[in-house]
């Protein structure tokens, strides 16, 4: 792989998080082929994205790799390393994005009972609370946190996807939650080698999928049907629908979320089925 793509891919404002996961990609693709870059052929590309699919892979994460290769290929495009792009005329997949379950505040509520330390506890209330992407809460670093906390503010900025600027607020049960965490988790831990504001039970840095299994294993304990499904998305999206449950407009959830579009907003908010009964039942024509 040109040791330069990460270089271009700053150069178009690509976060740190899909900097990374576009030079994973790529480079499974090229342990793939087996081949030198240069070298890869449009069969090449097809043979792969065959394989993709037979593996079970979702189309959310086919477009991924897709989309990784294709802008590797538009790079070396750009700077004369191949005269024909490999990955041109190659069709992405149409994302079936997976349908959200609704998550109550119950639901939340069940899982931070479920919770067997401060660490556990202030994460799932923190991403409830905020709607951070997990790339975001991790990032988050303990001095920014202190920072905040000596200024008074109840806010602290953070760098989103497509490296926007982002406030994130903090209510007061966060920052309880939080502070008792700090006191009683990480302060305790021997060797911390991070600077994050959360840290692994190790004390270095929290990995996503380490998470999501903890995610999972709370939503279990607390007797959630899909406790399978759960993630550290699932969380993001629950603070949407609680959010819209307790008759936030559209628009402030979306800014929550620190999304472009509300449309984009509107696939993560869901509702009870008990709650579109009663809209429709309080109907009255007469």
């Amino acid at each position: 792989m040109n040791e330069n793509f990460v270089t271009y891919l700053k150069s178009e404002e690509k976060s740190e998080a899909t900097i990374r996961v576009y030079v994973r990609n790529v480079g499974y693709f090229l342990d793939f082929v087996g081949k030198n870059d240069v070298d890869v052929t449009t069969m090449d590309v097809i043979s792969w994205k065959e394989s993709l699919i037979s593996k079970g892979n979702s189309s959310a994460t086919i477009h991924q790799y897709l989309a990784s290769i294709k802008t590797y290929y538009d790079f070396l495009e750009t700077i004369n390393l191949v005269e024909k792009n490999p990955v041109a005329k190659i069709k992405s997949v149409k994302v079936k994005n997976k349908e959200k379950h609704y998550m109550s505040q119950g639901m939340i509520q069940a899982m931070l009972n479920a919770t067997t330390n401060t660490r556990d506890y202030a994460i799932v209330l923190t991403m409830v609370s905020t709607g951070l992407r997990v790339g975001e809460l991790t990032n988050i670093t303990l001095a920014q946190y202190e920072d905040m906390r000596i200024d008074g503010r109840n806010f602290i900025k953070t760098i989103g996807k497509g490296n926007k600027e982002h406030k994130v607020f903090f209510n007061e049960h966060m920052i309880k939650a939080i502070d008792k965490y700090i006191e009683n988790f990480r302060n305790i831990r021997p060797n911390i080698s991070t600077d994050a504001l959360f840290v692994s039970h190790w004390g270095g840095k929290i990995y996503s999928n380490r998470l999501s299994e903890t995610m999972k294993t709370l939503a279990r304990k607390a007797g959630i049907p899909f406790w399978q499904d759960i993630c550290n998305h699932a969380l993001r999206s629950a603070c949407a629908s609680i959010l819209s449950d307790n008759g936030a407009p559209v628009a402030t959830i979306r800014d929550v979320l620190n999304h472009a579009s509300i449309v984009t907003t509107n696939r993560y908010i869901k509702t009870a089925e008990s709650s579109v009964e009663d809209a429709i039942c309080a109907m009255n024509f007469s």
